[in-house]
């Protein structure tokens, strides 16, 4: 469940049943979608744009990273309280699970949303927030996902890699926002939309502790 030798990051199987797996995985083919969300708005080195006049999204220049994102923030056509997908029936499996198995977990969500990566784009490196008291859970929507299709989650330190985590069907991942990490995008033998929900959240119980 956790790499002691290094930030703690957690997984967990089997929390969420089949038929709401299946009903998660509704969001896949849902209207909502854009394109042109970015992992790492700060990476520089590798971008397209050299001339400031093609900034803008309508040219795709800019971030090598954009990827499909749907917001479940209720700014947009769904929140995640209200919505035919079940996020909060899976928001009260994740929370109760988390906050029964680590005592020092009491976690409160402040943002949700669903990525989206197809075979040709790709993720860079990035931290969710830099305060270790704020933490992103991970959800795999895919009802399928074969091995031979990559699309596995990379944890870094640095410029090395700490932690690789299969994308398993209806698989949690819990770890500090302040990890760097990126989804692998899938190969080219799966033609679809990998999925992946993420919640972002505080950790009260340390905020009360302090």
């Amino acid at each position: 469940m956790t790499d002691e030798q290094t930030k703690p990051i957690y997984f967990a199987d089997d929390l969420v049943d089949e038929d709401l797996m299946k009903k998660l995985a509704r969001m896949i083919i849902a209207p909502g979608w854009r394109f042109g969300a970015v992992g790492n708005p700060e990476y520089n080195e590798l971008s397209y744009n050299i001339d400031e006049k093609y900034e803008g999204k309508i040219y795709g220049l800019k971030h090598l990273d954009q990827h499909w994102e749907l917001s479940f923030n209720a700014n947009e056509l769904y929140s995640w309280e209200n919505n035919d997908f079940g996020m909060y029936d899976l928001w009260k499996i994740v929370r109760k699970y988390l906050n029964d198995s680590f005592k020092n977990l009491k976690l409160e969500l402040t943002g949700c949303r669903a990525t989206g990566s197809t075979n040709g784009t790709f993720g860079l490196p990035s931290t969710e927030n830099s305060d270790n008291n704020i933490y992103t859970i991970l959800y795999y929507v895919n009802p399928l996902w074969r091995i031979e299709w990559d699309g596995q989650t990379v944890f870094y330190n640095g410029s090395n890699i700490t932690k690789s985590i299969y994308p398993k069907p209806g698989r949690i991942v819990c770890f500090p926002s302040m990890i760097p990490y990126t989804n692998i995008q899938p190969n080219k033998f799966f033609p679809g939309l990998k999925t992946t929900v993420i919640f972002e959240c505080f950790n009260s119980k340390e905020l009360t502790n302090d």
